[in-house]
């Protein structure tokens, strides 16, 4: 799992939140998230932020998300037991001082359920607005501000808005304070918050509810007006189809007006930019796609329908998106690819299954074309490259991981691959 700073010189990763790596993980989780800088000529390793004695579940790391200055990170551990051992989930947010990195607050769901509280993270540019995916949560309320203790309807999904307020830190929850709780407006809606995005002046939040059957399926934004959160618009294409998997990977520019929606169980046939999605054959399953929509007068519209220049069956093309402050680049990950080249435009083939790769597409005025596609150094079969990835928000630095991906120095234990690499990119 990873975080980037707006200029790309702040890195935060996290092991892949599963049992068994001494000295990475162990039964409960990684062990320490990995802060990263880069100096004047190289990447240097700053800091390893230890698990709290608290924090006693594998999902620890699962989602993180750092401020645009690099200097404040949030860590969720979204099964986290909370009270009477239910497993609510908490965020754990840490700030960087003059002594180094250190834990702020920790929080967790106002009415604590076992809702996944933490799966997915937001923050604004300044790091004083925090949203928390929580897809798991049960409540039937709508919209906004509704009865969070309410449990009669399980999955539907929800998020919560925090907010940083002056002052010193003098609770477990330091200075942060509980400021909305997001619902799907649409009936149907299951596993709202299980992706999340947030416009750099939190002015916009995007929530996506990709477990939705088509009939409900769709992107919820709201809009911040007043100092008060109302729902927007529910933004979707037309013929969406029940695996599409509409939202697993979803991302906002910096002025909320330009949004990516991954769905990487889309099966058309299509290459390229604005092909005919609505040609799915078995052979091109979960080949995925990004749907590009772009807020005007009228609201949002569909502007843009992206697949991979080479686009094969399986590939999970959309499975997480990025996108500049601007609008004009995307990144795309797509895990399943199975191409065996390396670096950047590499010879196509399929010889390496589920190697995964990054495609890099870039906007100019209102045409998208893709730019680019990324492999990492040394590809191998089952690395899934593209399952994370991160792009600074200024979009000249991309970073993605393979978190199986044994070094040259051996192994941590019998049997057990080193934790993984991860791979940076300076773009033009």
């Amino acid at each position: 799992v990873l975080a980037l700073s707006a200029d790309g010189r702040v890195l935060a990763a996290s092991a892949d939140a599963t049992p068994g790596d001494r000295g990475v993980t162990d039964e409960r989780g990684p062990a320490g998230i990995q802060i990263f800088e880069r100096g004047a000529f190289a990447w240097s390793h700053r800091a390893t932020l230890p698990r709290p004695d608290a924090a006693g579940h594998p999902t620890w790391g699962a989602a993180l998300a750092l401020s645009g200055d690099g200097a404040t990170l949030a860590v969720a551990a979204p099964n986290e037991p909370g009270p009477g051992d239910e497993p609510s989930g908490a965020v754990y947010v840490y700030v960087r001082g003059d002594d180094g990195w250190a834990l702020d607050a920790t929080l967790i769901s106002p009415a604590p359920t076992a809702d996944a509280f933490g799966r997915a993270l937001a923050f604004d540019v300044s790091g004083d607005v925090l949203v928390v995916g929580a897809p798991e949560d049960a409540s039937a309320a709508t919209e906004v501000d509704g009865d969070a203790s309410d449990t009669s309807a399980p999955g539907t999904g929800a998020a919560h808005v925090f907010v940083r307020e002056a002052g010193e830190a003098d609770e477990a929850d330091g200075r942060w304070a509980h400021a909305a709780y997001l619902k799907a407006p649409t009936e149907g809606a299951r596993g709202v918050g299980g992706a999340v995005a947030l416009s750099a002046d939190a002015s916009r939040i995007a929530l996506a509810a990709w477990r939705s059957p088509s009939a409900a399926a769709g992107v919820h934004v709201f809009v911040r007006e007043g100092g008060r959160w109302r729902a927007e618009a529910r933004v979707l294409p037309a013929g969406l189809a029940d695996h599409d998997d509409f939202g697993v990977g979803l991302a906002l520019d910096a002025a909320g007006e330009t949004l990516a929606v991954g769905a990487p169980g889309e099966a058309s046939d299509a290459t390229g930019v604005g092909g005919d999605p609505t040609r799915d054959t078995s052979a091109s399953g979960a080949s995925g796609a990004v749907w590009v929509f772009a807020r005007g007068e009228d609201g949002w519209a569909e502007a843009a329908y992206l697949k991979a220049a080479n686009a094969d069956g399986r590939d999970r093309f959309g499975m997480a998106v990025a996108l500049a402050s601007d609008g004009d680049r995307l990144a795309v990950g797509a895990p399943g690819e199975s191409g065996s080249g390396e670096g950047m435009d590499p010879l196509d083939d399929d010889d390496a299954p589920a190697a995964g790769a990054v495609y890099l597409f870039e906007r100019s005025g209102a045409r998208w074309a893709q730019a680019a596609y990324v492999k990492p150094m040394g590809t191998r079969a089952e690395d899934g490259f593209g399952r994370q990835l991160a792009l600074g928000r200024v979009g000249r630095r991309l970073a993605s991981s393979v978190p199986t991906r044994t070094l040259p120095l051996g192994r941590t234990s019998a049997g057990t691959p080193n934790a993984g690499l991860l791979f940076v990119y300076d773009l033009d």
